[in-house]
């Protein structure tokens, strides 16, 4: 048998010892991690340059970092910034839906008027127009029952002026024609 040795990794406390150090110092305190002394080349840089790089540097910008407390974000000014921009897209949205529905939905379609129009609306479409036939039928069918059940009505309703209408005229013409329409011996006479 063949004996594995495992090593243990030594733990890196203070991100010490990392690959990124050029050589290994020992470990100063532990209220600092890393810090690489000052070399020659770093010692390099001249104290003009340092200068006019502060120079540079926007001063007022600094004092008014500086001058700023910190103070405590305000979350409802901040919920009702973000709802009522929320909401003005959102009616943007709805507005510009509406306006391209509308678009959309209104054909540029004009009704056939004249013979000819409808001869080429047949011609372009025999679905619908067999369709819209059918549909005209069924209308004009239920419109001439309604128009017949009234004039069967009206027939009636003449007939029946017109018997009352010869009634009294009879009735002038002969007073006793109540006892003559009763009588037996009258319609053997009319049945002969």
């Amino acid at each position: 048998m063949t004996k594995q040795v495992q090593t243990e990794e030594t733990p890196n406390p203070y991100n010490a010892k990392k690959d990124w150090h050029e050589k290994s110092e020992p470990f100063s305190s532990s209220e600092n991690l890393y810090f690489e002394e000052p070399s020659e080349k770093n010692k390099l840089f001249k104290t003009s340059d340092i200068t006019e790089a502060e120079n540079n540097v926007n001063t007022e910008e600094l004092e008014t970092a500086k001058d700023k407390p910190y103070s405590k974000p305000d979350y409802k000014k901040r919920y009702d910034d973000l709802k009522k921009h929320y909401d003005r897209k959102l009616n943007e949205f709805k507005a510009r839906e509406q306006e391209l529905s509308t678009q959309v939905a209104t054909p540029e379609y004009q009704t056939p008027k004249s013979p000819e129009e409808l001869e080429k609306f047949k011609q372009d479409y025999p679905d619908v127009y067999e369709v819209v036939e059918t549909v005209a039928h069924l209308q004009s069918d239920a419109k001439a029952k309604v128009l017949e059940e009234r004039l069967s009505k009206l027939q009636e309703r003449e007939m029946q002026i017109s018997r009352q209408e010869a009634e009294k005229r009879l009735m002038e013409r002969h007073p006793d024609f109540d006892e003559i329409r009763d009588s037996d011996d009258f319609h053997k006479w009319a049945n002969n």
